[in-house]
């Protein structure tokens, strides 16, 4: 079995702190977050589960019926720290895509730059972006939208122009593309913040602080809480609802460690009153297809326990339960896990009403969505007013991703040994993968035992906001058969690509047989990968570090 080296060549410190998200300090600037508690308008109706009940809103009457309101498909915000901090620069969170269509809820209107004013598209219901203009992992201006007419039911509206995060200023938010967790160094203590389903920034038509952050209650005719402890089916009081839970929208495989969220009680009782001795709650996530309104119960994808242990305390009323996942390790103890999700998913709560907690999940209130979900009697079914809301449970993950430069992911190596290379052409013979995954210990390979290369993760861009995995592959002779081909897998915490290597006329395909592991040798290399001696003046890289010689 060979053994591969792999050379780091990037700052992992860079990316872990989102250092590279914005070109502004306000991003990485926190602030507390602020509280407003609301009371549902008139009675609440059940909605069975279905796709056109994850939809948004209906309009209201006014002056305007209401904001516009625009979305990428599987979008999610940035969320809260567990301490109750968010950022200054509100972010829209995206897996990576090379282009991002923006969808108006409203129907047509025109698109504008946030940070030029330049006309991007008129009376168009969509925007499309292509992330290759900058670079691809980091943070875009997004574009605001103006006054317009919308007709539904033959009815006509006028929905005001809509600007994310308007109350911080045109241009004072972003979309994110790509991006690892954000961990961000608080005068020392370091602040981790989730992505969420909650809007938390709204239009100032509805609040002039821009906020979308509520404690939600139910004016007691159900319980006191919207999302939360007792509520009841019925005005009654006679049927209640143990199970609540969040439908999620995720485009890309996202691997998340852990899961945050944010509790209140009305009362003012600290974490003994809404999680006394011997309560905790039940949390589960299960495969779900929101496109075919399909929730899978049948097994969960991972299961965890909360109690008043995992609660991060923010004021003495209201905090943060922080989910973790667990797994048995060969000696009968337990470690922390991340997850990894592939599609869509279904997060269920449960356990909470028969241990006898007494809390309020925070939720926005005007962002036009609905993703919370009950259950009852094996119905999953939504308590509509006209329209729900969007709980603020925030996961702490990200979409990891490796994508070629190249338009194929097969290579052809030469009869006689050699360096592989795409299509015709052997002086195209590196192979780039662009990454948002740079943490070297994340990786792992497996290649055929004739098939050899020396991965490097290095900076594809001078501004450092392009990572990129880079080899080449080199086969052995072919000196039985006609031919033969293999194929190299690469594991980016938990993303996996395959480049297939063909040589000679191809031949059956051969399984892994030889797993690479990183390490460092000390040895120093240029950017194309080739050893160099102290003579060699330009860009190397040594170490994991790249510096100039």
């Amino acid at each position: 079995m060979k053994k591969i080296t792999f050379f780091i060549a990037l700052a992992v410190a860079t990316m872990a702190t989102a250092q590279t998200l914005v070109q502004n300090e306000k991003a990485l600037e926190v602030r507390k977050a602020t509280f407003s508690a609301v009371e549902v308008e008139g009675d609440m109706t059940v909605i069975p589960f279905s796709a056109e009940a994850c939809a948004q809103k209906a309009v209201a009457e006014g002056e305007y019926a209401a904001a516009d309101y625009y979305f990428v498909d599987g979008m999610l915000h940035s969320g809260m720290s567990p301490e109750g901090y968010s950022l200054t620069m509100p972010l829209i969170m995206l897996p990576f895509q090379d282009s991002t269509v923006w969808n108006s809820y409203y129907g047509p209107t025109s698109w504008y730059s946030a940070a030029t004013d330049e006309l991007l598209a008129e009376n168009s219901e969509t925007y499309t972006m292509y992330a290759f203009e900058d670079y691809l992992f980091g943070a875009y201006y997004l574009p605001y939208t103006t006054d317009h007419n919308f007709t539904l039911n033959g009815v006509d509206y006028l929905i005001k122009g809509y600007t994310y995060a308007e109350a911080s200023g045109k241009g004072g938010a972003a979309f994110a593309i790509g991006e690892t967790p954000i961990a961000i160094d608080n005068n020392g203590t370091m602040l981790y913040f989730p992505m969420t389903l909650c809007g938390m920034e709204t239009s100032t038509l509805y609040e002039e602080n821009g906020s979308d952050f509520y404690q939600v209650g139910t004016k007691n005719t159900r319980g006191l809480y919207k999302h939360g402890t007792g509520l009841y089916l019925d005005t009654m009081k006679t049927q209640r609802i143990d199970t609540m839970g969040q439908v999620v929208r995720n485009v890309s495989p996202m691997k998340i460690e852990q899961i945050f969220i944010p509790i209140y009680n009305q009362s003012s009782k600290d974490i003994t009153g809404m999680l006394p001795e011997g309560a905790s709650v039940k949390v589960e996530i299960f495969n779900a297809d929101i496109t075919a309104s399909k929730i899978d119960l049948s097994e969960p994808i991972a299961t965890a326990e909360v109690t008043a242990a995992d609660f991060v305390d923010m004021n003495g009323t209201y905090g943060t339960l922080v989910v973790k996942f667990w797994e048995e390790d060969i000696l009968g103890g337990t470690y922390e896990t991340p997850i990894w999700v592939e599609g869509d998913f279904y997060l269920q709560l449960t356990n909470y009403n028969e241990t006898g907690c007494v809390f309020g999940i925070f939720s926005d209130y005007h962002t036009p969505a609905a993703s919370t979900y009950y259950t009852k009697d094996g119905e999953i079914f939504r308590m509509n007013i006209n329209g729900d809301h969007n709980m603020a449970i925030g996961y702490l993950g990200y979409w990891p991703n490796l994508t070629p430069d190249a338009l194929t992911d097969e290579v052809t190596a030469p009869v006689e040994g050699g360096i592989a290379y795409y299509g015709e052409d052997v002086e195209d013979n590196y192979v780039i993968l662009l990454t948002n995954v740079t943490d070297g210990d994340a990786y792992s390979f497996d290649a055929p035992e004739w098939v050899s290369f020396e991965p490097q993760l290095v900076n594809l861009s001078e501004s450092g906001t392009l990572p990129g995995l880079v080899f080449q592959v080199t086969a052995e002779p072919l000196t039985e058969g006609t031919g033969r081909q293999g194929v190299i897998t690469v594991d980016a915490d938990g993303f996996v690509y395959e480049l297939t290597v063909k040589q000679g006329d191809g031949g059956p395909a051969t399984g892994v047989e030889n797993v690479i592991t990183p390490s460092f040798n000390g040895k120093t290399y240029n950017l194309l990968g080739v050893e160099v001696d102290e003579n060699y003046k330009g860009i190397v890289i040594k170490n994991g570090e790249k510096f100039i010689q």
